[in-house]
């Protein structure tokens, strides 16, 4: 049976950690385990990631940052981390938040399993038949217009690249994650260029509706990093010009 580990950064959780979602997920699936990321938080999330380590074993591992590197880097220092340990077929990382629950990483890796081709499954919040997805009607337009530009911007034909789950098959990190990523908040898009960059195509991403997503307060966005992002992309698009 495969087996499969999910990276889930924090940063000043303590508040909205679901612990509990996280044991009954672990309870019902043994094969999978979790690795949390600590981004330097400075209240109590540690000592909540803590005791749900010395409840699962072998399920849970820990990395603790010094300093808050923010989410690019904590998910890229627990996905190699991961891939280092070598026990895992498949790698993914969710919010920890659970905006979308870990029930989700089920469906796309069986997809996976069905899809040589794949390597890579990007969670979409697209309301579609048969989904519950509950957001902020303003955020929600915000966001369709930066995507719609993103798309554009770097020629990528997906809905939501943003979504906060996201499962890709562990022999790619060598050529996604070795490199840090340019951006704190567009690494998603980073995952796709890299990728496309070795393989010629987009062909390997592929998008999936999630069932469920709630819009949760909180988001660690600054104003600050909003400002940066246009000096970002432009950023993340000439060192794809120098890869090729």
């Amino acid at each position: 049976m495969s087996k499969v580990c999910l990276i889930i950064p924090c940063y000043n959780e303590a508040s909205r950690l679901n612990t509990a979602a996280f044991e009954n997920f672990l309870l019902t699936e043994r094969n999978y385990a979790i690795c949390f990321v600590d981004d330097g938080s400075d209240d109590k999330t540690v000592s909540l990631l803590q005791v749900l380590q010395t409840k699962f074993p072998g399920q849970i591992f820990l990395i603790r940052m010094d300093i808050n590197a923010g989410k690019a880097e904590a998910i890229r220092k627990g996905v190699s981390k991961m891939y280092s340990n070598g026990r895992f077929d498949y790698l993914g990382y969710f919010d920890a938040d659970l905006s979308t629950p870990l029930s989700v990483a089920i469906n796309f890796v069986r997809l996976l399993q069905r899809n040589d081709q794949l390597q890579i499954i990007f969670g979409s919040r697209r309301l579609v038949k048969e989904t519950s997805i509950k957001k902020n009607y303003l955020r929600h337009l915000v966001g369709r217009c930066f995507s719609f530009f993103i798309n554009y911007y770097f020629t990528i034909s997906l809905y939501d690249t943003q979504c906060g789950a996201k499962v890709f098959r562990s022999k790619i990190v060598p050529i996604v994650f070795e490199r840090k990523f340019i951006s704190r908040w567009l690494f998603d898009i980073e995952i796709i260029l890299r990728l496309r960059n070795i393989c010629g195509n987009d062909n390997t991403v592929k998008e999936i509706p999630v069932k469920e997503w709630v819009n949760k307060r909180g988001s660690k966005i600054r104003f600050i990093d909003l400002l940066r992002l246009p000096t970002e992309m432009r950023a993340i698009k000439k060192s794809m010009k120098n890869l090729e």
